[in-house]
């Protein structure tokens, strides 16, 4: 049979990301009439747990993660601050250390393959790899003929940049430094098959600015059994929130006491909703840095009544994982923007795919996929309402609230050069007063920019005693200006057959600030019918896309002409154009 392998140094253990991926994508190319083979870690210990005609090699001795890897060294400060003989010796030391991830990964490849006999239509497909990753296996490849017989597809995982689009000019050193190593490793692996991808269009933008390849987007495969039981359970009388994943900084842990605090007299205790927390740790004790903030959160949600909040110490295997998730009927994804601008969360594809309302942080990935479905969610208010006042918006100058107004939309007209704006995200603030002119506070939104001609949008609840509003816009991230085409105020009544405010959003909501967590959860928890209505519609779609079968059939599309498995089945999985 022809062969499908999947190489995941980094999958160590049953559980977890790296296993749900393999076993996602690995159940798919079976369905599509593959031989699986599957390299992993030599940790794994647990591969009773995979199909047994599997056959599973846990050979390799690294991880993709180490702080030696170009890319971890351009995220962090530390060596910038230290002096010439300190950055001189950790460079040596950081190079030795480079090539010898480099050559295990080559070593640890070249015993999996001596154990396999690759024929042509065989594909091999390595999900998370970094610039080490790639040129072990560079290093292999010019050594191993065999090894140009079969398709090569790469997938990266990780970010190369920092910042948004518009910054990424400002690192052609490190566009220069990452460039001469791809390059280094093309040389090595030339007259080869190499096919490109990246989780997320961000971190495709990323790496083909690098000038080496082109970079294609691959979708991120969701469990189907995530799809199905959701839509026909009956809407709970208690809601559950949970925070599922690793207890990490970067994903928002040390956040969950003070929002738990604010919501848990007048919902926890009166059983309206009830917490689940995630609480395992993954860096060594005792912590260190942002990790004592995790572990001090950890230790303040423990003196919680247990019977009103859930703590998790162990991460969930893969049928544990699907029951936490369905179980969810709000999930809490406030990670830190900066690592996750343009990084992929397999947990919140997963929640999407089953219909389950989340709660994200501005200026990254997640937030973006919920650009236009709040959107649309947002111009359906300004035709199904009844409209109090429209007005163009001078930024700065207050506009009069009319009399009845319980709510704001706002509609910003990007500019129409899209370079000017490309990856740059606004920062919208409605400042409130009374007729007095006393400050009542403000609501800042972030949005980034819609495709060419589309509106961005924003809703702002306006308080009883507000009778004027100011809004203002800057850079939410970057330096450069943002001046917007058109930008339009318009005011509209509350729904006569409601007494709920009006939902700020559709499917999930997006935190601009940390602060408005808190508020931003109970709004989801009042208006819950419409958020799980709209999760479960927008589950559709994103489902569709978010396929393992589809992820396989995008991989096999690279190569035309290859020669396909047979099957029952295959024909019936793949596109047109590859079964025929």
């Amino acid at each position: 049979m022809t062969k499908f392998i999947l190489v995941d140094h980094s999958l160590h253990s049953v559980g977890g990301h790296h296993f749900e991926y393999a076993l996602q994508v690995l159940r798919a190319a079976e369905r599509a009439g593959f031989d699986i083979w599957l390299g992993a870690n030599r940790r794994l210990r647990e591969s009773e747990k995979l199909p047994v005609h599997w056959k599973v090699r846990p050979v390799y001795q690294y991880t993709t993660y180490s702080r030696h890897r170009h890319t971890t060294e351009i995220a962090s400060d530390d060596s910038a601050q230290a002096g010439w003989l300190a950055r001189l010796i950790g460079g040596w030391w950081s190079d030795r250390r480079r090539s010898h991830r480099a050559v295990a990964f080559a070593r640890d490849t070249a015993a999996l393959f001596g154990e396999i006999a690759l024929e042509p239509g065989d594909q091999v497909f390595i999900p998370t790899l970094s610039e080490l990753d790639l040129l072990g296996l560079a290093q292999y490849l010019a050594h191993d003929p065999r090894t140009r017989r079969v398709d090569w597809h790469l997938q990266f995982h990780f970010p190369i940049l920092t910042g948004c689009q518009p910054d990424y000019c400002s690192q052609e050193e490190t566009i220069t430094r990452l460039r001469r190593l791809y390059n280094q490793a093309l040389l090595l692996a030339a007259d080869h098959r190499l096919y490109f991808y990246a989780t997320t269009d961000q971190l495709s933008i990323q790496h083909t600015r690098l000038g080496i390849a082109n970079f294609h987007t691959l979708p991120y495969p969701a469990n189907p059994v995530l799809q199905e039981p959701r839509g026909r359970s009956p809407e709970p009388t208690s809601l559950q929130i949970a925070y599922l994943g690793d207890a990490r900084h970067e994903k928002g842990y040390q956040r969950l006491p003070a929002m738990i605090d604010r919501v848990w007299r007048q919902y926890v205790e009166t059983d309206r909703v009830r917490f689940v927390v995630q609480s395992n740790f993954q860096f060594a004790l005792p912590a260190r840095g942002d990790d004592l903030e995790v572990v001090e959160s950890a230790a303040a949600l423990r003196r919680l009544p247990q019977h009103k909040l859930t703590i998790l110490n162990e991460p969930a295997g893969s049928e544990e994982f699907c029951r936490r998730t369905l179980a969810t009927d709000i999930g809490l994804l406030l990670y830190d923007r900066e690592p996750y601008f343009s990084r992929c969360s397999g947990l919140f594809v997963e929640m999407l795919a089953a219909g389950i309302p989340v709660l994200v942080s501005a200026g990254c990935w997640m937030a973006d996929q919920l650009n236009d479905v709040t959107r649309d969610y947002h111009t359906s208010l300004r035709h199904n309402r009844h409209v109090l006042d429209k007005s163009r918006i001078q930024m700065g100058k207050r506009l009069s609230i009319p009399s009845g107004a319980s709510d704001l939309l706002l509609f910003l007209l990007w500019p129409n050069d899209p370079a000017a704006s490309a990856g740059a995200y606004a920062r919208i603030e409605a400042s409130l007063f009374t007729a007095e002119g006393e400050p009542l506070g403000n609501w800042p939104t972030v949005v980034g920019p819609a495709a060419s001609g589309r509106w961005s949008t924003a809703l702002v609840r306006l308080p009883p005693r507000a009778a004027a509003v100011s809004i203002g816009s800057e850079n939410a991230y970057g330096r450069q200006s943002i001046e917007f085409r058109d930008a339009e105020a318009c005011f509209v009544a509350p729904n006569s057959r409601s007494d709920r405010p009006t939902p700020r959003g559709a499917v999930g909501l997006v935190a601009s600030e940390p602060e408005q967590a808190a508020e931003l959860l109970i709004d989801m928890i009042e208006n819950y019918s419409h958020y799980r209505q709209t999760a479960g519609q927008f589950a559709r779609s994103w489902s569709a896309l978010n396929n393992p079968d589809r992820v396989v059939a995008e991989l096999l599309s690279q190569r035309r002409a290859i020669p396909l498995p047979k099957s029952e089945r295959s024909a019936a999985l793949l596109p047109n154009r590859l079964a025929q």
